[in-house]
């Protein structure tokens, strides 16, 4: 039977969260940019509107303005709401997640709209590795990352790994788990 070493919860801090979810949130605001943009266009042209009509025959530079205010006042608006949007799915995320190291294996259970539960005996890990990017250290969090042998795929084998993410006091943690790892290699 299988005994329970430790329970380890992310911790959530807002800003980092923000701050790792760049790339999503840029693109998530370039995306529903084009996709208004599209749709006034749409708006304008169906309704024929004179004004518009008027301005673009008679001054482009005008209508450029206009478009790029238009442009500017969508961004200022889309990228606030964007990244609360993904730091609040995060937060939820964090809520429900929590990983559980046993002395043979460690159990993840992570996800507040998809759940995913998944479990990796000790002996499957084949490395251990402790991350922390500059916006982490300020808050004395990392990940700690657990990389195992996939099997083989199309002749060649290749690695996954699964995360401890924004873990407190991770150089404890990462201590305790690398004991473990190191027992269930010689326990084989």
């Amino acid at each position: 039977m299988s005994e329970l070493v430790m329970e380890v919860k992310p911790k959530f801090y807002w800003f980092q969260r923000a701050i790792a979810n760049i790339r999503k949130e840029v693109a998530i605001t370039i995306g529903l940019e084009g996709l208004i943009l599209m749709l006034i266009m749409v708006i304008v042209i169906a309704t024929n509107n004179p004004v518009i009509a008027n301005l673009a025959e008679n001054s482009q530079e005008e209508l450029i303005v206009y478009l790029y205010i238009i442009m500017m006042s969508l961004i200022c608006l889309i990228f606030p709401l964007s990244v609360l949007f993904f730091v609040f799915l995060d937060k939820k995320n964090f809520e429900v997640t929590s990983y559980k190291v046993y002395d043979d294996r460690i159990n993840f259970d992570e996800g507040f709209i998809n759940h995913k539960h998944s479990s990796i005996l000790f002996k499957d890990i084949k490395e251990i590795h402790l991350d922390q990017n500059f916006i982490q250290k300020k808050y004395n969090i990392a990940n700690i990352r657990f990389i195992t042998s996939a099997g083989n795929l199309n002749n060649q084998y290749t690695n996954i790994g699964v995360n401890f993410q924004d873990i407190e006091n991770v150089q404890s943690v990462y201590t305790k788990i690398k004991e473990i790892h190191e027992k269930a290699d010689i326990g084989e």
